[in-house]
C-alpha cells in the first residue's frame, strides 16, 4: 500500500486542526470580567497575583470577594462626598436676614417668622419661630436660654414642671428644626404648620406655668 504523499497529509491534519474542539477559546465574560476587576484593584495600589484559570469555585469565591469590596470602596466615596457637599451648602446658605439670637426678641423673632412664612421661606420662618419660642420660654421663666447652647442644650434645662405632653411635641421640633437647618433641606408648608402648632402648644404652656408660678409666690407673700 502507497502511503500517501505528504501534501495529503498536511491537508488532512489542516482539516482536523480547523474543527471547533481544537481552537483556542478566548477567556469567558466572567473571566475577563474578573481580569477588569483585578485591573482596578492593580490601578488602586492592591497588588494581587492574578489567580490562574483553574478551580471555578476558586475564581468564583475571589470575584464575590472583588465585587464586594469595590461596592464598599464606591460606597465610601459617596459617603464622603455627601458629607462634603453638605458641610459646603451649610457654610454658604445664610438666613433670609440675618439676626443675633444674643440680641433679639422674642416677639421680634415671631414676627419675623410670620415674614418669612408669609413669602414662603418656612425654612427661615422655622428658624426664627424656633429660637423665638425659646426665648419666649426664657421670658416665662420656664428654661434658662443660652445663645451659645445647642438647641438640646437649652432644652436639658426645660423646667420640671412644663408639661410633659408640651415638652415632648418641642423636642420633636427641635429635632425637625436641627434636620432640616444643618442638613441643608427644605421645609414644606406641613412641617411648618405643624412645628408652628407644636411651638405655639410650648409657648402657651410656658405662659400657664408662669402664671402658675406668679400665683404661688403672691400667696405665699400674703
Amino acid at each position: 500500500m502507497t502511503p500517501p504523499s505528504p501534501e495529503r497529509v498536511a491537508a488532512a491534519l489542516k482539516s482536523v486542526l480547523s474543527r471547533p474542539e481544537f481552537q483556542k477559546r478566548g477567556p469567558s465574560l466572567i473571566e475577563r470580567f474578573r481580569e477588569w476587576l483585578y485591573e482596578i484593584l492593580r490601578k488602586l495600589g492592591f497588588h494581587w497575583d492574578t489567580p490562574s484559570l483553574g478551580s471555578s469555585g476558586a475564581k468564583t469565591t475571589q470575584l464575590i470577594v472583588l465585587g464586594l469590596a469595590i461596592l464598599g470602596f464606591l460606597f465610601l466615596i459617596l459617603y464622603v462626598a455627601r458629607r462634603l457637599d453638605r458641610r459646603l451648602r451649610r457654610e454658604t446658605v445664610a438666613p433670609a436676614e440675618a439676626f443675633t439670637a444674643a440680641d433679639a426678641t422674642a416677639s421680634a423673632l415671631l414676627r419675623d417668622a410670620d415674614a418669612c412664612a408669609e413669602r414662603g421661606e418656612y425654612r427661615e420662618a422655622l428658624e426664627r419661630l424656633m429660637v423665638g419660642t425659646l426665648l419666649h420660654l426664657r421670658d416665662a421663666k420656664a428654661m434658662e436660654y443660652r445663645p451659645n447652647r445647642t438647641n438640646w442644650e437649652n432644652l436639658r434645662v426645660l423646667s420640671r414642671d412644663f408639661p410633659p405632653v408640651a415638652a415632648r411635641h418641642l423636642r420633636t421640633t427641635a429635632h425637625l428644626f436641627d434636620r432640616k437647618w444643618y442638613g441643608v433641606q427644605e421645609v414644606d408648608l406641613g412641617e411648618y404648620r405643624a412645628a408652628a402648632s407644636d411651638l405655639a402648644e410650648a409657648r402657651a404652656a410656658a405662659d400657664a406655668l408662669n402664671a402658675t408660678h406668679v400665683l404661688q409666690g403672691a400667696e405665699a407673700r400674703a
